[in-house]
């Protein structure tokens, strides 16, 4: 501001009314600035840490990013998180050697030139305060830039998880509201490491607004929904095929995009099945919204009949073996079952028998099923009467990492996050607020 300009312009009560402008301005600097402390928050809720990123300060991606490093350094050094040789070690523990550590770093590279400019953008925001490592060195205790990345991008790169889902609505519900739970099970670690990495992660930016529920140091994970309530999970679904990134779109960055720029089941499905974007990893999404679920089966290479990408509903026609008997409910474990597509399921135990434990849990709950009865479903993990199956029929199991309750209609969240101490006999639920 040109001042002198002003005061030999101005009148004396011209000045004063400038001068009382700038110094209110001084007094709400606090509240108004566009810093670390307004653009990403980290509060430790006991059993996750809440973190809110507000892209709608204005401020880009990158400062977004960078604003979530500065915050996680100062509530690592608070906590004691240990946050880098937390994931570093859980790195080094799924890639078992040095070879696999490596290809992984290749996978990655082919991936990230199809990735928004946007999104990369905020991770090496948050690598540029966060990486505390120049080299990729795996078990070193510390994290590089490349291995931030491997976090944010592991479900294109390795596949570690094993997750299922339940999604009840119209009268099959008791509310009628359509209802969700979904379970991310995968590898904690070997000193629980991830259990102490939990976190509900919420994108406030406007009407593109989002909250993923995942772990600290991620951008988007797994499970999430966006202001419109419509909710996604995605759960690995392997055929055995030969794995190629070249080329390839990262499928969890484009259903960031989607859940951002779409409002319904439909054209976010539509949107993950286009051809023109391939992925490296075969994968199924669970999508609800408030009134119906529907999976979108992403089945991109195998030795199916009629391979397709295409969203299944409650009435779709399966492939021979695979029975669903329910209305108005819709089931998803690690495998395909529309009808053509590649047979990852009659003959994979875990997968048949978790559908199976579904049907009969589903079936002594009635007719209707309320959220409290959805929980327990969520929580079986019991004999289903099928031999032989050495608990691969647990629904709740002991690779279990979240349980994610969710009714779109009321914005309902309940979350069950896997302790330090291991898995429990019986999951604790706690209830997420969500404020967009």
């Amino acid at each position: 501001m040109a001042k002198n300009s002003l005061y030999s312009l101005f009148s004396l009560s011209i000045m004063l009314a400038v001068l009382f402008t700038k110094l209110m301005l001084s007094c709400t600097s606090d509240d108004d600035d566009v810093s670390a402390h307004s653009l990403a928050t980290i509060t430790d809720m006991g059993t996750y840490y809440l973190v809110v990123l507000n892209f709608e300060s204005g401020a880009t991606h990158r400062e977004i990013g960078e604003a979530y490093g500065e915050k996680l350094i100062e509530i690592d050094n608070e906590k004691g998180i240990a946050f880098e040789a937390k994931w570093d070690s859980w790195i080094a523990e799924i890639a078992i050697n040095d070879s696999e550590y490596n290809e992984g770093l290749s996978r990655l590279a082919e991936i990230i030139p199809q990735v928004r400019e946007e999104y990369l953008d905020e991770i090496d925001g948050f690598a540029s305060k966060v990486a505390g490592a120049d080299e990729n060195i795996r078990g070193d205790g510390k994290l590089s830039v490349d291995e931030i990345y491997v976090i944010n991008f592991l479900p294109d790169i390795a596949r570690t998880t094993a997750c299922s889902a339940l999604s009840v609505y119209d009268n099959r519900s008791e509310t009628g509201n359509m209802m969700t739970a979904r379970l991310n099970d995968g590898y904690a670690g070997s000193e629980e490491q991830l259990s102490y990495l939990q976190a509900v992660i919420i994108l406030k930016n406007s009407d593109k607004s989002l909250c993923s529920i995942g772990h600290l140091g991620r951008s988007f994970a797994a499970t999430g929904f966006n202001e419109s309530g419509v909710f996604i999970a995605t759960l690995d679904s392997t055929t055995g095929a030969p794995y190629s990134a070249t080329g390839k779109h990262s499928y969890p960055m484009e259903l960031r995009y989607a859940l951002e720029n779409f409002d319904n089941v439909d054209d976010i499905g539509h949107y993950m099945a286009d051809a023109t974007r391939e992925y490296a990893a075969n994968h199924n999404i669970i999508l609800a919204d408030s009134s119906v679920s529907k999976v979108l089966e992403n089945n991109l290479s195998g030795t199916g009949d009629n391979m397709q990408r295409a969203l299944r509903t409650e009435s779709s026609e399966l492939n021979d073996g695979v029975t669903w008997e329910y209305t108005n409910a819709i089931c998803v474990v690690n495998s395909f079952v529309l009808k053509g597509n590649h047979d990852n399921h009659t003959g994979v135990r875990a997968n048949f028998a978790r559908w199976q434990s579904y049907k009969t849990e589903l079936a002594a709950k009635g007719d209707t099923v309320s959220l409290a009865e959805l929980k327990e479903i969520a929580s079986y993990d019991g004999d289903n009467g099928i031999p032989n199956l050495q608990n691969k029929g647990d629904i709740y199991n002991l690779g279990t990492l979240q349980i994610t309750i969710f009714e779109p209609a009321t914005m309902h969240l309940e979350v069950f996050f896997r302790p330090p101490g291991g898995i429990p006999d019986d999951p604790t639920f706690v209830t997420v607020p969500v404020a967009f």
